[in-house]
């Protein structure tokens, strides 16, 4: 059976999953079963109800024994997890690489970057050792093993291309949002000039309001557009022009295949005919 981490074949290397195999994982595995041992309330309650005194005697003092026993292994366990720490051998973002990337091409996804920051065509993927997490599209998943994240990662993949998508309704309520936008901004500076690229992040916000922002994620949104950009961005007599972001904060980045990636600020409305410059 290999290890959690699975350490690259006959590397001959330790790494913080081999000293997790061997010296943790085996005490918790007794704990696990000391606790199911443990678990007879039903078994007792029957006894009682018979009254049953030579049993209910014989199974006290077992669980007295098995009590103790899983109070000082419980202990040492304890103390082995507290001084447990990923990264503390040179080889664990190695060995936490190979299999992430295995793993997630089993399930027919290519993966781009190094350790600590992996793109799984849409999702971009953090390891956090220091903080015993793994960011996904900045969601936070408690699952280090790597075969636990890559199953993470591949589930929410499935998730997106499973979404419903119907182009045209997602260019209705992106045109709609705009114009919502676009009338707030006039009442805020009705003695400015009239702009027309407006931040793409607060469209966003606009057509979360129906489903709240965990409803509708910034990377369904991201990866809407990514669709909507394959087939046409022309809408109600109107070429939607994407600007790209300047600043990361206020950007929603659109991955590709392949590992690139685009950042795009804002979103503008061109009527049909007219070219950008022409509209401002």
């Amino acid at each position: 059976m290999e290890s959690v981490g699975e350490r690259q074949e006959n590397s001959g290397v330790k790494n913080s999953w081999d000293q997790f195999t061997e010296n943790i994982e085996p005490q918790i595995e007794e704990l696990a079963k000391l606790a199911e041992r443990m678990g007879r309330s039903k078994k007792l309650a029957k006894q009682a109800g018979l009254l049953n005194l030579t049993e209910l005697r014989k199974q006290v003092e077992e669980l007295l024994g098995e009590n103790a026993q899983a109070l000082s292994l419980g202990a040492e366990i304890a103390k082995s997890l507290e001084a447990f720490q990923l990264g503390r051998y040179e080889t664990d973002s190695v060995a936490w690489s190979a299999v992430f990337i295995r793993e997630c091409q089993k399930g027919g996804h290519a993966v781009d970057g190094e350790f600590p920051s992996f793109r799984v065509f849409p999702l971009e993927v953090k390891v956090d050792f220091a903080h015993d997490l793994v960011l996904i599209n900045n969601r936070t998943v408690r699952a280090l093993d790597p075969k636990a994240a890559a199953l993470q990662v591949l589930g929410q993949i499935d998730k997106l291309y499973r979404e419903r998508f119907n182009a045209n309704q997602f260019l209705k309520a992106l045109v709609r949002a705009y114009h919502i936008v676009l009338h707030e901004w006039q009442a805020e500076h009705p003695n400015q000039a009239l702009i027309r690229a407006l931040p793409l992040k607060q469209i966003y916000e606009v057509m979360t309001i129906r489903t709240g922002p965990g409803g509708y994620s910034l990377s369904q949104f991201a990866f809407d557009l990514y669709r909507v950009r394959l087939q046409t961005l022309h809408y109600g007599g109107y070429h939607l022009v994407l600007g790209e972001g300047r600043r990361a904060a206020d950007a929603v980045t659109i991955p590709v295949p392949g590992g690139t990636k685009t950042a795009f600020g804002s979103l503008e409305l061109v009527p049909e005919g007219e070219t950008a410059d022409e509209s401002q």
